[in-house]
């Protein structure tokens, strides 16, 4: 874990670095389960303005390195991934979603052993009527946008 101190050695920033899936592949599996187990239902539907965003933030990061999007990592071939992989995404958050939901008395403790874990995550403690409500808008949002 990266870490950047002042002269007086205070902290002054700190960054994890998640190798969990790590892998060589496209970007959409990352931006598709960090928007889609976060964004709002409004958020939802202007999914294209941030790709964009996603997108010119690249492209000024490739600038500095003499590199072009538009050769690297074009927007269509972004949209064109989104269509393809954001399925792993919309998975990977309906299972987070359910978590952060939950009533914190129903939290699983995360430090009991996995089975465990996995046990009470699954019981219906953790189907809420807002969880039901944010999975019919995810479920909605790619059916509107045909990624189904």
């Amino acid at each position: 874990m990266p870490v950047k101190a002042q002269e007086t050695n205070n902290v002054k920033d700190i960054r994890l670095i998640d190798f969990q899936l790590c892998r060589v592949g496209t970007p959409v599996f990352d931006l598709s389960y960090c928007f889609y187990s976060g964004a709002s239902k409004a958020l939802l539907s202007q999914l294209n303005y941030f790709l964009d965003v996603y997108h010119r933030s690249l492209s000024q990061s490739l600038k500095q390195f003499g590199l072009s999007s538009e050769v690297v990592y074009p927007m269509s071939v972004l949209k064109e991934e989104w269509k393809k992989y954001c399925k792993f995404g919309f998975f990977s958050a309906v299972t987070l979603w359910k978590l952060k939901l939950a009533p914190d008395e129903e939290a699983p403790d995360l430090t009991l052993p996995e089975d465990q874990v996995l046990d009470k995550f699954s019981s219906d403690n953790f189907v809420t009527e807002e969880y039901l409500q944010v999975v019919s808008d995810l479920v909605e949002h790619l059916k509107e946008n045909n990624f189904v």
